[in-house]
């Protein structure tokens, strides 16, 4: 069972704070553990996942009523030519090429589209079918926010202390504009109630909104409100399907074959009173985005992968959130 909450932002995330992954928001859960029910509860937290009884399964946020575009086996070409001559368009010419690459660059689907399209495919569906589903969309990319500002800075001249002249003393950094259009994002959870209650939940999730998500949080980054948890919509995820879907960012387990995914590099860095430890980074991973698809080997799980060991050079209890949240489905 998931529950689905919104987080509202009410202040600019900056360019490294967006998209919202789940591993950076697990990160400051735990953060928000320490500070309000201090290291023990932190600690009896972490040690639940080592017993395969994971309090808390997140996944990435998405921009409100939206969902992770599957990633699923290409087509061949002769087939997206046939589909594309239905549209009277040909795909080797250049108008019809770049009509195709909008359309593969579209990576989320609205909760509308998504219904649509399992009820075109009772029986399981393919890329094609999402293909032909966004073809009936706008293919100009969509901005999820609608602009950004550019924030100017200087650089210091370490021996004068003052700014370098000229371009090399100058540069800019973005920041995303949360509107009342564009500031929702819906956030998937599994919880274990004995462990992680919708109560408690929420109450860390109103203090790291409070304190701020993200980067330069300490100059008001990254506030946002959530809703209670009476307003949270409970969704069933089905019991049968030869696929998975991802929903977070994460790190596949051996039990998972036949992976359409796209690679991201993270680098994470270490917050409260390790953030001004010696070594503030973690060693750098490979991950799976959400919208990667697999084939379990096994029975359908809820959830896959682990919460990683050995991601600090020097820190031994630093761990690293790389479960990936799954959603079963059909694909023919």
């Amino acid at each position: 069972m998931l529950h689905k909450l919104r987080l509202r932002f009410q202040s600019n995330l900056t360019n490294t704070s967006y998209p919202i992954f789940a591993d950076t928001l697990f990160g400051h859960i735990c953060w928000a553990i320490h500070d309000l029910e201090g290291e023990a509860a932190l600690t009896q937290f972490l040690a639940a996942y080592d017993e395969n009884t994971p309090p808390l399964l997140l996944s990435d946020g998405f921009p409100a009523d939206t969902w992770p575009r599957p990633k699923l086996k290409p087509l061949p070409r002769s087939l997206v030519r046939d589909l594309f001559h239905s549209l009277d368009l040909d795909l080797d010419s250049r108008e019809g090429g770049t009509r195709f690459q909008q359309l593969q660059n579209i990576d989320s689907l609205t909760r509308l589209e998504w219904e649509q399209l399992v009820a075109l495919g009772q029986e399981g569906f393919n890329a094609e079918q999402i293909l032909r589903l966004l073809a009936n969309r706008d293919p100009r990319p969509r901005r999820e926010w609608p602009s950004h500002v550019d924030i100017s800075h200087n650089v210091i001249d370490r021996l004068t202390g003052l700014p370098l002249l000229g371009e090399r003393g100058h540069f800019y950094s973005q920041e995303y504009v949360c509107t009342a259009q564009t500031a929702s994002f819906d956030l998937y959870v599994q919880l274990a109630p004995d462990l992680m209650s919708q109560e408690r939940l929420s109450l860390l999730l109103k203090y790291i909104g409070r304190i701020g998500y993200g980067k330069d949080k300490s100059t008001g980054k990254g506030a946002f409100t959530v809703n209670l948890p009476d307003q949270w919509e409970t969704l069933t995820p089905p019991t049968q399907g030869n696929r998975v879907l991802s929903l977070s960012v994460g790190i596949p387990c051996a039990n998972l074959t036949q992976g359409y995914y796209t690679l991201i590099s993270k680098y994470g860095r270490l917050g409260g009173h390790w953030a001004t430890h010696g070594q503030p980074h973690k060693k750098p991973l490979l991950m799976h985005t959400a919208g990667s698809t697999y084939t379990p080997l096994a029975d359908l799980k809820p959830y896959y992968g682990s919460l990683l060991k050995g991601v600090h050079p020097n820190l031994t209890p630093v761990r690293h959130y790389a479960y990936l949240l799954v959603w079963p489905f059909v694909e023919v």
